[in-house]
């Protein structure tokens, strides 16, 4: 009974509901095909499942044409995507397009992963969809995109109608995020002055708190000679010779393929806990300078690694499953002899990040895309979030350019204006009370001018009034009473001054 409820309560733990995130797929290419979209574009709801920083993708959309597989649910054997090419761009990423279909949505992930696709979409061909995981899917890697029936269908109808004709699409997993600044830094695991860098920066990142969300990213560069058929393999390269890594005279290692590798460990050691503590990331870093770099015997091994993991209280092998995932091999192929020569989907990020920004020299900022010019200094980095975020720390105006003799005159006039608008509330506060009684003094004497009681003078004139009006009436009743006789008298014959006899 207890293993069918931990069977039970496994399945639910393994039905993993992506958080969906709505970004844009644009269409560049051919122009015939984009002119179908509004603004050349398709909306996509996306998982990041395997990608635990953003996401740029920029690659070729392929159909499984050959085999009635259009929903990926079997292998894909009509398709070779390591055999196709794309040499409009720079970029080789291959892009799956598939319908829902009737399987997990898994298990279409896991065959186009397994034929060497570097992303899948699909098409939603159901009334209601979500981007689920329905079993256990901890080995696919690959992001994983949902666009509309209609939008999909023109896709698919354009590609059956144009074979050959390839179409390169570009879509930028970019969340949108609210007052953070996004501060990203482009360095080599080999350069001491990127090291020291981030070690200046660290007390200023917990200062600006959530405010600031840094992503470090690695310098790898592409082989333009690499030709799948007779791969360029030397030591400054990985994955038979697509990503390698050329010092300069002056890098204090000369091994390529070293630094790349510790690259690949740094950059796992910040996605591990990049959402559980950035801190840990900051200590490798750091420790890892100390103790391997800034030392006379300079080295970027695993050894060293393991000695900076040893020294954080880390186990040796923390990083060593990551690595291997990011070589897309499995969980018993840890050393490195079974995955060297494995495409690795964290320097392909790597340098799809680059090629955005179209980097050229080392190190480099991008702060809310926008790249720093000139030397990369700590006061500049640190003056340019001040001016991005919200909520500016107190150490914020020490590097807004002030001088300390400009911050006390600052201090100076403020507390001049300030004091100036105190003195004049003041100010006001006492005319309106002199006002107030100069009013209340004048209604109080406004019946004595000139020694004349006004006052009583007015209540005699009122009475007078009022006495008149009284005898005017008793003079109107006067005269009603003799006009009255008057009439009375005519009425017998009689007149004034006369009387009549008989």
């Amino acid at each position: 009974m207890s293993s069918t409820l931990f069977k039970l309560f496994k399945i639910n733990i393994i039905f993993i509901l992506i958080i969906s995130v709505y970004s844009q797929l644009t269409i560049l290419t051919p122009g015939q095909l984009s002119s179908k979209f509004v603004n050349n574009t398709i909306n996509i709801e996306y998982s990041k499942i395997g990608l635990l920083t953003d996401f740029y993708i920029r690659g070729q959309i392929i159909l499984d044409t050959i085999s009635p597989n259009k929903d990926a649910c079997f292998p894909l054997t009509g398709i070779d995507f390591r055999k196709i090419n794309n040499t409009i761009y720079d970029e080789n990423f291959k892009i799956l397009l598939a319908y829902q279909g009737t399987c997990s949505v898994t298990e279409k992930a896991r065959n186009a992963q397994n034929a060497g696709a570097s992303m899948l979409i699909l098409i939603n061909n159901k009334k209601y969809s979500n981007i689920i995981l329905e079993e256990e899917g901890n080995d696919i890697n690959i992001p994983i995109g949902l666009i509309q029936f209609k939008e999909g269908k023109i896709l698919e109808e354009y590609i059956m109608d144009n074979r050959g004709v390839k179409i390169i699409v570009e879509v930028n997993f970019k969340p949108k995020l609210k007052n953070v600044v996004e501060l990203k830094l482009f360095f080599s695991s080999s350069e001491p002055k990127a090291y020291a860098l981030i070690g200046n920066m660290i007390k200023y990142m917990e200062l600006f708190g959530d405010q600031v969300l840094f992503k470090p990213y690695y310098v790898v560069h592409k082989n333009p000679y690499y030709v799948e058929e007779n791969p360029n393999s030397n030591l400054n390269c990985v994955s038979r010779g697509v990503y390698c890594y050329y010092p300069k005279e002056t890098t204090i290692i000369q091994d390529g393929q070293k630094i790349l590798l510790e690259s690949i460990r740094q950059k796992c050691m910040y996605e591990l806990n990049i959402k559980k503590d950035i801190n840990m990331y900051y200590k490798y870093i750091t420790t890892f300078y100390k103790l391997c770099i800034n030392v006379n015997k300079k080295t970027l091994d695993r050894q060293c690694s393991q000695l900076t993991l040893k020294t954080l209280g880390f186990p040796e092998d923390y990083l060593d499953q990551c690595v291997a995932n990011s070589f897309l091999v499995s969980s018993n192929q840890l050393d490195t002899i079974y995955y060297i020569d494995k495409m690795n989907k964290i320097l392909e990020r790597e340098y799809a990040e680059i090629l955005k920004y179209k980097l050229t020299s080392f190190p480099a900022v991008i702060i809310n895309d926008k790249q720093i010019p000139g030397i990369i200094q700590e006061k500049n980095i640190v003056s340019i979030l001040c001016n991005e975020v919200k909520e500016k720390p107190l150490f914020c105006p020490f590097f807004t350019g002030f001088s300390a003799e400009e911050r006390e005159k600052s201090k100076s006039r403020n507390f001049i204006i300030y004091f100036l608008i105190f003195l004049l509330i003041v100010v006001n506060i006492g005319l309106f009370f002199m006002c107030r009684t100069y009013i209340l003094e004048k209604l109080n004497d406004k019946y004595n001018f000139g020694g004349i009681d006004l006052e009583n003078r007015i209540k005699n004139v009122i009475n007078n009034y009022f006495v008149l009006k009284d005898n005017n009436n008793d003079y109107q009743s006067l005269d009603n009473h003799i006009s009255s006789n008057n009439n009375t008298s005519q009425q017998f014959g009689m007149k004034e001054g006369k009387v009549n006899t008989v």
